[in-house]
C-alpha cells in the first residue's frame, strides 16, 4: 500500500526503464469539482490554478488557512 498527500508522485522503474505512475498529484485542476463544492475560489495564475490564488494544493498538512476546504486525508493505493 502506498500513501499519498500532496505534491509527490510515486513511481516504479521497471527493468526495461519503463515508467509506472502509481499515484496522481494533488493539484488543484484534478480535484477541481470537489473544491468548488466545498467553497474554494478558484483562480487561475498561469499555468497554475490555485485555491484563492495562493495554495496549489488539492490535499496537503498543514495549511490551516485552507482546512475547511483542502482534504488532509492521504490517498491510499
Amino acid at each position: 500500500m502506498i500513501g499519498n498527500l500532496g505534491d509527490s508522485i510515486s513511481i516504479i522503474l521497471r527493468k526495461n526503464n519503463f515508467i509506472v505512475r502509481l499515484n496522481h498529484e494533488h493539484k488543484v485542476s484534478n480535484e477541481k469539482e470537489a473544491l468548488l463544492a466545498k467553497g474554494a475560489v478558484i483562480l487561475d495564475r498561469g499555468k497554475i490554478e490555485r485555491i484563492d490564488g495562493k495554495l496549489a494544493l488539492s490535499r496537503s498538512f498543514g495549511d490551516f488557512e485552507f482546512k475547511n476546504i483542502i482534504n488532509c486525508e492521504p490517498e491510499l493505493i
